[in-house]
C-alpha cells in the first residue's frame, strides 16, 4: 500500500496567498504618518495701496523658514478685479520628505477698498481645499502700510507623508485582484459555454 506522496504544489500555493493576504492587510490597514505644521500669512507694504505677500512656516520640529509669494500683490488700487485672487502655489519645507505640502494666499474682496486674506493648501490627492481665514475682518491700512513683515494668526496645515513601499504594496494587490477577476471570469466563461 503506496502513502501519498507530499504535495509541494498545493503548499506553495498556499503560502503565496497566506503572503499576497497578509502583505494586503498590512498596506491597507497601516496609517500614513501625519505632520502638522503652522502656517502664517505675510504681508509689508510695497508701495501707496499695495503689499507683497509671503507665508511663514512653523514645521512640527519647531523650525521656521519664510516664503515669499511669486505673485499677485495684494493691491487695493485695482478696479473691477474678480472677487477672489490667488497667490501661485507655495512649497513648503515638507514637500522635500515626500509629503506634497503646497498653499496659496486668496485674497478676497469684500469691497473695492476691503480684502480678507485667507489660505488655501494642497490635499493628499492634490487637490485644493477650500480657503480657510485666520480673521473675518479685512486688511487695515496700517497692516497695507508696515514697513515690516506683518504675520496674521498661524493656520494649521496636515501634511500627511506618502509611504512609498506602502503605495507600492497597494498597487500590487489591485493588479493581482484584477488579475484574479479577469482569470475567473475566462474560466466560468469557459466551462460554461466553450468546454
Amino acid at each position: 500500500m503506496q502513502t501519498p506522496g507530499f504535495n509541494w504544489t498545493r503548499w506553495l500555493i498556499i503560502a503565496i496567498v497566506g503572503v499576497i493576504v497578509a502583505a494586503g492587510i498590512w498596506a491597507f490597514s497601516a496609517d500614513k504618518p501625519l505632520r502638522v505644521s503652522q502656517v502664517q500669512i505675510a504681508l509689508r507694504h510695497v508701495e501707496e495701496r499695495r503689499a507683497e505677500l509671503g507665508v511663514l512656516e512653523t514645521n512640527q520640529d519647531g523650525v521656521e523658514y519664510f516664503y515669499e509669494a511669486d505673485g499677485p500683490d495684494l493691491d487695493l488700487s485695482l478696479r473691477d478685479r474678480p472677487r477672489s485672487l490667488y497667490s501661485e502655489p507655495i512649497t513648503l519645507s515638507n514637500d522635500r520628505n515626500n509629503a506634497p505640502s503646497k498653499v496659496r494666499i486668496t485674497m478676497r474682496g469684500l469691497s473695492d477698498s476691503d480684502v480678507k486674506l485667507g489660505l488655501r493648501s494642497v490635499r493628499p490627492n492634490q487637490t485644493w481645499n477650500s480657503t480657510r481665514f485666520p480673521r473675518e475682518e479685512p486688511i487695515t491700512l496700517d497692516e497695507l502700510r508696515s514697513e515690516d513683515w506683518i504675520y496674521l494668526t498661524p493656520l494649521p496645515v496636515r501634511v500627511v507623508y506618502h509611504q512609498p513601499l506602502v503605495s507600492g504594496v497597494r498597487l500590487l494587490i489591485y493588479i493581482l485582484g484584477a488579475f484574479a477577476v479577469l482569470v475567473a471570469l475566462i474560466w466560468i466563461v469557459w466551462r460554461r459555454w466553450l468546454s
